[in-house]
């Protein structure tokens, strides 16, 4: 198989291998992933969906004899594992092939009257995980290539360079030239679920270890749980009268 995005690619054809001439094919399955010669993930997104519509059909069969929560165990154990399968890889892919994966989850809940998360919102849950576990330094081989370099965003003065974010943030590898399938992915898309995480839960990592706030970035990022809120400082009696005190001199109405 050859690996190309250009219109007219590389042509085997003639290579001899032990005294046969090698075929070419458009795709090819290595640990279950289903790659095209492109490196798009339409192939192996429509290979989950047939597979997880089968199943479909068989919680169909059984939706009257178990009740909405049986029902969506069901599904979460035997049909949303199959769609995220190896997820982190092929969250690349097009959203118009993404959202046939949305419609077999939106038939499943609609037909079983249950809700479930967002699978976008899973994905994103996942990468983050992979995302700390590499920050932690957990992973292994090539994996260590991928470690995310961590930045301070400066914060500027001026209206049109002041920047939004704010605390420990991921550098962006995006380039103008990148594909489109390159920014969606995995690599390119971490510094945005990572500017959604809290600033809180981000410095508790940085102190205490980053695997120890994944249970809380996944929560958040599904919507299990929200942001948390800002403990505020307790002011003293004798700092409150001193303020006050201040305030009156500094804007002149000593003895009002």
């Amino acid at each position: 198989m050859v690996i190309s995005q250009k219109k007219i690619p590389f042509d085997p054809s003639g290579i001899i291998f032990a005294g046969e001439e090698l075929g070419v094919n458009d795709d090819t399955t290595l640990v279950g992933l289903k790659v095209d010669n492109k490196m798009r993930w339409g192939p192996m997104v429509k290979k989950l969906a047939t597979k997880a519509r089968q199943r479909i059909g068989a919680l169909n069969r059984v939706r009257r004899l178990l009740n909405p929560q049986n029902l969506k165990t069901l599904y979460m154990m035997f049909i949303r594992s199959i769609m995220e399968y190896n997820s982190v890889c092929w969250m690349g892919a097009a959203q118009s092939h993404l959202s046939s994966l949305d419609r077999i989850q939106h038939t499943a809940e609609k037909m079983c009257g249950f809700t479930a998360e967002p699978l976008q919102a899973r994905r994103d849950a996942a990468a983050m995980s992979l995302a700390l576990k590499l920050l932690d330094g957990k992973t292994r081989g090539e994996l260590k290539n991928f470690v995310p370099k961590l930045i301070e965003p400066l914060r500027l003065c001026k209206k049109r360079t002041r920047q939004t974010l704010e605390g420990t943030q991921i550098a962006s590898k995006v380039r103008s030239n990148s594909l489109d399938v390159y920014k969606r992915g995995f690599v390119c898309a971490l510094p945005r679920i990572w500017s959604r995480i809290p600033i809180e839960i981000i410095d508790r990592g940085a102190a205490r270890g980053w695997l120890k706030i994944k249970t809380a970035c996944c929560d958040f990022l599904t919507g299990k749980s929200k942001a948390p809120s800002l403990k505020k400082r307790k002011v003293s009696k004798e700092t409150e009268i001193y303020s006050s005190k201040l305030n009156n001199e500094l804007n002149g109405n000593v003895g009002i």
